[in-house]
């Protein structure tokens, strides 16, 4: 920040504004650190920089505990489970390999919809932004935060092409019921079919755009 430091934090970019906020937190040098959601709306650059300002707090021993919108930022998170098992008490009751297995195929179906959507835009902005009108449809049908049975019809159809939703039933019941793999292997059949089905399709797109 050194080099911004004659500019007013209004006229900073939304990276630094970031960054300007976790130098304002570390000034007392806390052993915790709470942190919303902090690089959304900024750019990969700054978002890089970021994570690395956060390793190497958690090197030095600080404990952070973040919230994030994004994929990527999470999978570089460890100790999720842990958190949720021995801090919120919540029981795992389940087949872990299922879990797994599960969570594997979310990833890969989630990063080949990603790459299905880097394909069609010409854009790093077009990209951002049919991002935004991909994840938050997703995460509202996926039943999350409503019941799939109290929506409409034909929102009910649609989120048979969520991922999310298969998974939000796979944890749940690998957590909560200790349900394995006789029981879950609808939703991971479907998790794989949405996988393979999205991964095909930007492989096909990418091709094309090469040609």
């Amino acid at each position: 920040m050194t080099r911004f430091r004659k500019r007013l934090a209004g006229q900073l970019s939304g990276g630094m504004k970031q960054k300007l906020g976790l130098t304002c937190l570390l000034i007392h040098t806390p052993k915790v650190l709470l942190l919303d959601e902090p690089t959304t709306g900024v750019d990969p650059v700054s978002r890089r920089d970021f994570w690395r300002i956060l390793y190497d707090l958690g090197q030095g021993g600080v404990t952070i505990v973040i919230s994030t919108a994004y994929l990527d930022e999470a999978e570089r998170c460890h100790r999720l489970t842990a958190v949720g098992m021995l801090w919120f008490q919540v029981p795992f009751n389940g087949n872990p390999l299922v879990m797994l297995a599960g969570t594997s195929l979310f990833l890969l179906s989630t990063l080949a919809l990603g790459l299905l959507i880097s394909t069609v835009c010409t854009t790093q902005q077009q990209a951002f932004a049919t991002n935004f009108f991909v994840v938050n449809p997703l995460f509202t049908l996926s039943g999350f935060s409503f019941p799939i049975a109290s929506m409409p019809r034909i929102l009910q159809w649609f989120s048979y092409l969520n991922p999310l939703r298969y998974y939000l039933v796979l944890i749940r019941a690998c957590f909560l019921k200790g349900v394995g793999f006789t029981v879950l292997w609808p939703e991971l059949a479907a998790l794989a079919i949405l996988a393979t089905v999205l991964l095909s399709a930007s492989i096909f797109r990418f091709r094309k755009s090469l040609d």
